[in-house]
């Protein structure tokens, strides 16, 4: 509607019909309006995108050794994998992992930040804590070769705006469902209702 109105302007003003230059005036301001807003309304919600990658239960462990057991239920694509329970020690949990944040156009083209989810752990909220109270922690895939591959051999790709380590901690809350989502810089704590 944009470009018939610009021609249909065109021929408007050379029959030196003023209202009609004005009503398709109207029109094509109208149309580049729409474009824009549409175009607008993309961009945000490529760059606002979230995915969710997990969930997580915790409740309390009849284990006198850990302090509670941690439920982390992976979502792959939006499909529920199966559960997996670790106990662990401490107050709070953490979920770490390896990002890739892609250059801003390359999520315009819809690729979605890579994630990489490699280690959940237990921790305390104080140093005192951390030192007198051995934490846990599970390495979930081989952390340690994959991540320097992503950090120190992927940066250089030119598609690649950053590859870094990122992690996200809570304080545990029993018999409550916490969503883990990867947005464009990072994992993301959600608590589910």
């Amino acid at each position: 509607s944009f470009t018939i109105g610009i021609i249909l302007f065109i021929w408007a003003i050379r029959r030196g019909r003023l209202v009609s230059s004005l009503i398709w005036l109207a029109v094509i301001s109208l149309s580049a309006a729409i474009v824009f807003a549409g175009l607008f309304s993309k961009t945000f919600i490529k760059f606002n995108e979230e995915s969710l990658v997990a969930k997580i239960r915790c409740a309390a462990s009849k284990d006198r050794e850990y302090d509670f057991n941690l439920e982390y239920t992976p979502v792959v694509k939006g499909k529920i994998q199966p559960a997996a329970i670790f106990p662990m020690k401490g107050k709070e949990w953490m979920i770490s992992g390896d990002i890739i944040k892609w250059k801003p156009i390359l999520n315009l083209l819809g690729i979605h930040t890579y994630y990489r989810i490699t280690r959940l752990s237990g921790r305390y909220p104080s140093d005192k804590n951390r030192i007198a109270l051995s934490e846990t922690a599970y390495s979930l895939k081989g952390e340690t070769l994959m991540s320097n591959v992503l950090r120190n051999i992927l940066r250089v790709i030119p598609a690649v705006d950053a590859t870094y380590g990122t992690a996200v901690y809570t304080t545990r809350e029993f018999d409550k469902t916490f969503g883990i989502y990867v947005g464009r810089s990072g994992f993301i704590i959600r608590f589910e209702k």
